[in-house]
C-alpha cells in the first residue's frame, strides 16, 4: 500500500458541545510510504455566535467587532483571514478528495486524528450536514472513513502534548492547541511509535455516514 496517503485533521472550536461551531480545520495528506507531507489545508471560520472563554483560553481564538483574532505567546492579537463555514467545508472535503479515483482500494479517504472518534469526528459531521447539501456530501464522502490514534493501547491516556513529550521528548516544540500544530504533533508520534498506513485503516471504525 505505499502509494497510500492519508490525512492526519484536527478542529478548534467555540465550545465542547455537539453543536459548537467549527472556528479552524488544519490538516496534512502525509504519503504513507516516506511520512512526508504532501499538502497542507490551513482554514479559519468566522462563526455566528460567541466563542466560549474556556474555548478562548486553549485556542487563543477571539471574535471581536465582526472578526476573529488569534493571540500569540507574548499577547499580541493578529487578525485572521476567514471564510464562512459552507465555504470553508466545502473546500476541505474537495481537498480531502483530491487524489482518489474511483478504481480499485485507492478509492479510501482516511481521515486520522487524536481524541477525535468523540470530539472531532461527530462535529465535522453535524457541521457539514447542516451546511452542505446532502447530495454534495454523497460526493464528497462516500468514501471517508476515520482513525483515531487513540486505538493504540499506548495512547488511550495522556495529552497529546504528554505523548508528543514522552515519546519524543519535545512536547513543547510545536504549537499546539493550533489545528495545524496539532496535526504536525500526531505526525511526530507516528513516525516515533512507527505506526503503519494498514495499521490506521484497519483500525479505522465508521464512515462519514452509517448510510452510504
Amino acid at each position: 500500500m505505499s502509494s497510500h496517503s492519508f490525512i492526519l485533521y484536527d478542529l478548534e472550536t467555540t465550545g465542547l458541545r455537539c453543536d459548537c461551531e467549527i472556528l479552524q480545520i488544519g490538516a496534512l495528506r502525509v504519503r504513507s510510504k516516506d511520512l512526508q507531507i504532501v499538502e497542507t489545508f490551513n482554514r479559519y471560520i468566522l462563526p455566528t455566535g460567541d466563542i466560549e472563554d474556556n474555548a478562548s483560553n486553549v485556542n487563543k481564538l477571539y471574535k471581536c467587532n465582526g472578526a476573529l483574532y488569534k493571540e500569540d505567546n507574548e499577547g499580541h492579537m493578529s487578525k485572521l483571514d476567514t471564510q464562512s463555514a459552507d465555504v470553508v467545508l466545502q473546500e476541505f472535503w474537495e481537498w480531502a478528495n483530491l487524489g482518489v479515483n474511483n478504481h480499485d482500494d485507492n478509492r479510501t479517504v482516511l481521515l486520522v486524528g487524536f481524541n477525535n472518534a468523540s470530539f472531532d469526528d461527530p462535529r465535522l459531521k453535524h457541521q457539514t450536514e447542516k451546511q452542505l447539501a446532502s447530495s454534495n456530501i454523497t460526493r464528497l464522502c462516500q468514501h471517508v472513513r476515520f482513525s483515531d490514534l487513540r486505538f493504540r493501547p499506548d495512547m488511550r491516556k495522556g495529552k497529546l502534548s504528554e505523548i508528543l513529550k514522552g515519546c519524543c521528548g519535545d512536547g513543547h516544540a510545536l504549537e499546539l492547541h493550533d489545528a495545524v500544530g496539532d496535526c504536525h504533533a500526531m505526525l511526530r508520534i507516528i513516525e516515533a511509535k512507527k505506526i503503519q498506513f494498514d495499521d490506521l485503516l484497519t483500525c479505522s471504525k465508521n464512515k462519514m455516514y452509517n448510510d452510504i
